[in-house]
Order: C-alpha cells, then structure tokens, then sequence
C-alpha cells in the first residue's frame, strides 16, 4: 500500500480501521491484487471507498501521486517511484501477510539459460526485503525431482 509523500499516512504504520475513509485508486475486479486487498481488508475494515478503478499501474501511481488517496500495487511495481521520493509506502502489518504472494519459475533444463534469463529469475526470486534470489540454484536443485515428476504426470 501507497501514497503521495506529503499524504498524512506516509511512511506510517496504520491500523486497518484507519484506511476506511482513505480515497482508493485500484485494479478491477479480476486481478489478483484487488483480490489479494479485499480478502485482506474484510479482515479489519467495514468499507473500502474506492474512488477509481485503473487496468494500468502506471496511471495508478500517477493518480495516487496527484490525487492524495491511496493504491495497493506489488512491490517491485512501486519500489523505484519509492526509492526516487514520488511514493512512500503505507505499512498495515496485521493484513501484510495476507498480502504476498509465492511465485515460482519453471525452466528446460535442456535449453541454455542466458544472462538475460538469469538476471530475470533473479528479480522474480527476490525475497520480501529486496534481497537477490541466493535459492536460485538450491531452489532448482531441491524442486527439480518435484517439477519432473509433476509434469510425468502430465
């Protein structure tokens, strides 16, 4: 969760409850973020107001920049607009958790990996705290038996 720096939310730590009469400018129903948000804050608001729905991250942000309210976008789609001072995050650590998400890459082992790839599966594998994906090659040898076996089974 985001806002514009000078939002009076910036940088804090909020409860839920908090968050209730905050403008919204989010994804439409459909996308797994906006499923992943409401999930989460039926656990701890009566109402979310959204002001905007937006297919586009990008006009997110910007609305969200100009627009004083409040967007809930991945990490990774925020964090240089946060780095450059144009974001600040709103932190909500009772529902957090609620809203990460595991993903996974499967590759051929019988293909060449380039650096192209490589610095792809890096960024995917990032932990929560920004950190490279060190479990590249752990993960790739723990969960080959597992992926091979599920797609014998194909």
């Amino acid at each position: 969760m985001f806002c514009a720096p000078g939002h009076r939310l910036a940088g804090r730590s909020v409860a839920p409850a908090e968050l209730e009469q905050e403008a919204w400018f989010i994804q439409p129903l459909g996308s797994f973020t906006r499923y992943a948000m409401s999930s989460a804050f039926r656990r701890g608001m009566r109402e979310l107001r959204v002001t905007m729905e937006m297919n586009s991250p990008e006009c997110i942000k910007k609305a969200v920049m100009e627009g004083g309210g409040l967007g809930c976008l991945s990490r990774i789609a925020i964090q240089d607009d946060v780095a450059q001072g144009r974001l600040a995050m709103v932190q909500v650590p009772s529902i957090q958790p609620l809203l990460s998400r595991t993903m996974g890459i499967v590759l051929r082992k019988d293909v060449y990996h380039g650096e192209l790839i490589e610095a792809f599966v890096q960024t995917v594998l990032q932990d929560r705290r920004g950190q490279p994906g060190v479990a590249l090659q752990e993960d790739r040898r723990s969960q080959s038996a597992e992926v091979e076996k599920l797609l014998q089974e194909l």
